[in-house]
């Protein structure tokens, strides 16, 4: 265990351009308001079309549900 402990800066040294490109990735997501009022609207369509069966009033849903939607009739 300590030698992983001595290993691991610079272990680290080699992934930091990936950790932060991801962190900004998030970042650009968590504040783009056109991403979440798509997420909305997404929300309340699949909420009024599962109506009152146990799957509507969700609160919520996964994000890999939107690639569901190619699938989904008009």
């Amino acid at each position: 265990a300590y030698i992983t402990l001595l290993k691991f800066p610079s272990q680290c040294d080699g992934v930091e351009p990936q950790i932060e490109a991801v962190a900004s990735a998030v970042a650009e997501v968590r504040d783009s308001v056109k991403f979440k009022s798509i997420v909305r609207y997404v929300l309340a369509i699949g909420n009024y079309i599962n109506g009152s069966s146990n799957r509507g009033n969700a609160m919520g849903f996964k994000l890999d549900s939107l690639n569901k939607l190619r699938d989904t009739k008009t």
